[in-house]
């Protein structure tokens, strides 16, 4: 909910992928997100997991 603006389908598809294929791992995405949600640096983590997705 936090990122729907800032992350495309595309990049949610990627990260779906991603988790499913064991490259990341879904509570490590989950607690970096929330943690920069806090930190109010929602911008700088989604580009930072584009970044990793590709």
């Amino acid at each position: 909910m936090h990122y729907k603006k800032l992350l495309s389908a595309g990049d949610l598809d990627t990260l779906r992928q991603a988790v499913l294929d064991g490259t990341l791992n879904a509570a490590d995405v989950v607690r970096e997100a929330v943690e920069a949600a806090v930190q109010l640096r929602r911008e700088a983590f989604a580009a930072s997991l584009r970044a990793r997705l590709r």
